[in-house]
């Protein structure tokens, strides 16, 4: 089982700056999800 609970915080960024929020959310989930594909069994 994976638990992410990483986001970047703050409301008032993503409102000024949406593009940036969204891509460093999707592509910090996006390597955790590749991280525990490549490592099935070492994720606890």
């Amino acid at each position: 089982m994976v638990v992410h609970l990483a986001a970047q915080a703050g409301v008032r960024h993503s409102i000024t700056h949406p593009e940036t929020y969204l891509a460093s959310n999707l592509q910090g989930s996006y390597e955790l999800l590749e991280a525990a594909r490549a490592h099935p069994r070492a994720i606890c």
